[in-house]
């Protein structure tokens, strides 16, 4: 299979994560990587490029104008609006990417990964759930209710389902409109986000744990 490998946010250590993220995903199949991240200090972006070699990145940092303030709840989860917002557009960049050299270049991709450098992987992907309209998200890593929060670490599908998940920062109003108790969780928005676009989702066993960095 052909696969576009969708790397966003923060970059920590790059070549310690190369080989583990490649052999999860099976080194048989061909990685296509792509990758946007804000701003990273030099040193790990020059580390990703020797490495990972992607297609195309991007590393600008990001400015945005959203104002998300009306939605903070009056008891508020402890999140970092900005990390959020920044998040959420790394994805939305590393996505536009793809498609731009997929209308330059007519590459078909089998299968589309979204996923953080920083995860160590202890098994393999499985893509025996790609299928229409249908998100494929590891279980066990949600951090609240499973029923209503969803991983917003590590997520694959066709290139048609990944499109509305990686884009969800376009939907951020009008999915907080709908319901704002939400808000600022983001898992709970990654979750109302498949409802907003009527997705199914599955969990997969795909075990995995995030490597912090200071």
């Amino acid at each position: 299979m052909r696969i576009a490998l969708l790397i966003y946010g923060r970059l920590g250590y790059p070549s310690t994560h190369y080989d583990n993220t490649l052999d999860s995903i099976g080194r048989e199949h061909t990685v296509d990587i792509f990758m946007s991240s804000d701003n990273p200090p030099e040193h790990f972006l020059k580390d990703f490029l020797a490495v990972y070699k992607p297609l195309r990145y991007v590393s600008d940092e990001i400015f945005y104008t959203i104002d998300l303030d009306k939605y903070r709840p009056r008891k508020g989860y402890n999140v970092n609006m900005s990390n959020m917002i920044r998040h959420f557009i790394n994805k939305k960049r590393v996505y536009t990417l793809l498609e731009e050299y997929i209308e330059a270049t007519g590459t078909h991709y089998d299968v589309v990964i979204s996923l953080r450098q920083d995860l160590r992987f202890s098994n393999s992907f499985k893509f025996d759930h790609i299928s229409e309209n249908t998100l494929c998200v590891p279980g066990g890593n949600d951090s609240g209710d499973s029923r209503n929060h969803l991983n917003d670490q590590v997520a694959y599908g066709n290139l048609t389902v990944m499109k509305k998940y990686m884009t969800m920062f376009d939907n951020l109003i009008p999915i907080l409109e709908g319901d704002v108790d939400l808000f600022p969780g983001p898992e709970l928005l990654v979750h109302a986000n498949t409802l907003f676009h009527k997705m199914s989702f599955v969990r997969t066993d795909l075990n995995y744990g995030r490597v912090r960095y200071e």
